[in-house]
């Protein structure tokens, strides 16, 4: 539970990113992995890099950042109202914050002829 509030990010929308999430959902049953639905088409995820607010979690995500994982807020079609979470940092674009933006206004959705190269 995060009870340290300082309310004093150390950075917020340090870079910015895109990547495409082909990767379908799952869980872990049976200590074998079982997917759900396959992402179709791949979704792309628009996101920056951003730290916590909360102090007790600043720790944590020093040691994401030092282990090669981004942490920041993403977006999508699917999320178009966005989530804090962590990516790994070899899956990711990084993008201008003017692209980033078009994308936003756009819906989220990737730009006609938009490369999904990773």
């Amino acid at each position: 539970m995060k009870t340290d509030k300082t309310g004093d990010q150390r950075w917020h929308r340090r870079r910015f990113f895109k990547f495409l999430d082909a990767e379908p959902a799952g869980i872990i049953e049976d200590g074998k992995f079982v997917a759900f639905d396959q992402q179709e088409p791949p979704l792309m995820i628009y996101g920056y890099e951003s730290d916590s607010a909360y102090r007790d979690d600043h720790e944590y995500i020093d040691e994401c950042i030092a282990n090669g994982w981004v942490p920041g807020e993403w977006f999508s079609e699917a999320c178009p109202e966005g989530e804090f979470g962590d990516q790994r940092g070899e899956k990711l674009i990084e993008i201008t914050e003017d692209e980033f933006n078009e994308a936003q206004r756009r819906g989220w959705p990737p730009k006609a002829g938009e490369a999904f190269d990773n």
